[in-house]
């Protein structure tokens, strides 16, 4: 299925690393305590690139169609919130999309979908 990528994209897992140290720089955060959250943090970042989760991979937008104005509004919105704390805000969007294929996952699981997966159809 060309809508889901099988285990987080190498590209997210580089900005999810690349936003921890940007953090850790940002907020002077060193020593032990930067070592433990860093190594935590890419540490994860392999296992979900190499996991099974699937994760939503927008292949299947379509930007030859008209648009409705409301979502163009969206575009100025997300670039006023980034300016907002540049490190937090992209931060929190790349742990948000990395823990998205596993609570994905685990929402299905609960309500009962174990054999169909995001990716996976009804046979007819």
């Amino acid at each position: 299925d060309k809508r889901f990528f099988e285990g987080l994209p190498s590209p997210s897992g580089a900005a999810l690393v690349a936003g921890t140290v940007w953090l850790a720089s940002e907020y002077s955060l060193s020593g032990f305590w930067g070592f433990v959250i860093t190594f935590t943090v890419t540490a994860a970042a392999g296992a979900l690139m190499v996991s099974n989760f699937h994760y939503y991979s927008a292949r299947d937008i379509n930007m030859g169609r008209h648009i409705p104005f409301p979502y163009l509004l969206l575009i100025p919105a997300f670039f006023m919130l980034v300016s907002v704390d540049p490190p937090i805000v992209l931060f929190c969007m790349f742990v948000g999309y990395g823990i998205s294929g596993p609570a994905v996952t685990t929402w299905l699981k609960l309500r009962g979908r174990k054999e169909r997966g995001p990716g996976k159809r009804e046979a007819a």
